[in-house]
């Protein structure tokens, strides 16, 4: 008695019969995990086009481009594997079960870290391979793992980890991001004559540079310049004078974006304050200087307090540098 799968017959020309093994069997390990696969692809080319409708939540381009690459390839790869299984070859066959075991555990992971950090995703990726592994095997013994297969597992292991380490490497604040050792900033003041009389004016101004760079930069970073001092009649000394947009993607203004809060955070520290918002879409990561111009409040008042000035840089809500202040004494 015959044993096996039914196989099926075609015409292959003059005289021969080529024949083709039909796909695993409905309901089987095989069978579900193609499904499981094909379903776990388009739910990757959704989220790829979900991720580019405006209003999403703000990311880092690099970080984008780089989760929407792996996704794509992932994607890919699920489909092929799954064509694969549908035609029995004996790479997909011995490499789908650690592929679902790999899914299954990268799954748990990202709902559970989301699950930690207050967010609750269905957990689309371990339920498909959950369901795909309880499904028993249409070829026992199961074919032992080869090259295709095992390069196919590594390229799998590799999109993944890129997927989970796209915001630590590629997003803001990561690898390949700008840091606050990077930045190269001063702040200068011409406080007039020590001992004189107080100036009229006061020139003050922000020079920055870097040290590295950071590719596709989007988003607002933002400078604050600030200065506390009264008289003695709690009178601010010095207020400020009518100044001029620096330009090339510098603007005076407030920010709505991802440097809110920490702009919020470097005001509060002084009694008057200035920012400005860098568009890094246009301007990129180089080097800028911001002038401003502070004029006395009122004549020569009574027993003036020194005038502290301070500035800041804010990297896109990430992280803040505070220039040495300058503090002028009269």
């Amino acid at each position: 008695m015959a044993h096996g799968r039914p196989r099926m017959t075609a015409w292959a020309g003059p005289g021969r019969l080529a024949v083709e093994e039909e796909g695993p069997r409905p309901g089987s390990l095989e069978s579900r995990a193609s499904l499981a696969l094909k379903i776990l692809a388009g739910v990757n080319a959704a989220g790829i086009i979900l991720a580019t409708v405006p209003g999403a939540i703000p990311t880092s381009e690099l970080q984008a481009v780089a989760f929407n690459v792996a996704s794509g390839a992932l994607a890919v790869l699920y489909v092929v594997v799954a064509r694969a299984l549908d035609r029995r070859q004996h790479w997909a066959v011995s490499a789908i079960r650690p592929l679902l075991l790999l899914l299954l555990v990268w799954g748990a992971y990202t709902f559970v870290t989301a699950l930690a950090g207050g967010v609750l995703r269905i957990p689309w990726t371990s339920l498909a391979a959950s369901w795909a592994l309880f499904g028993p095997a249409d070829r026992r013994p199961l074919p032992r793992l080869n090259g295709r297969g095992g390069a196919m597992l590594v390229a799998s292991a590799a999109l993944i980890a890129m997927v989970l380490a796209s915001e630590l490497v590629f997003g803001w604040g990561g690898f390949f991001d700008v840091h606050e050792r990077d930045l190269n900033a001063s702040l200068v003041a011409d406080c007039g004559t020590p001992g004189a009389a107080l100036p009229e004016r006061i020139a003050i101004a922000y020079d920055w540079s870097w040290s590295r760079s950071t590719l596709l930069a989007n988003e607002d970073d933002v400078v604050v310049i600030g200065w506390n001092g009264d008289d003695a009649e709690g009178h601010p000394l010095y207020v400020l004078d009518d100044t001029t947009e620096p330009g090339d993607g510098i603007s005076l203004g407030s920010t709505s974006g991802v440097s809110t809060a920490m702009t919020r955070e470097a005001t509060g520290r002084w009694r008057g304050s200035l920012h400005w918002v860098i568009d890094l879409g246009v301007r990129g990561i180089r080097p800028g200087r911001i002038e401003v111009v502070l004029v006395r409040a009122a004549e020569q008042p009574p027993e003036p307090e020194p005038l502290a000035i301070g500035a800041s840089y804010i990297h896109v809500g990430v992280w803040r540098s505070d220039a040495s202040a300058v503090t002028c004494s009269w």
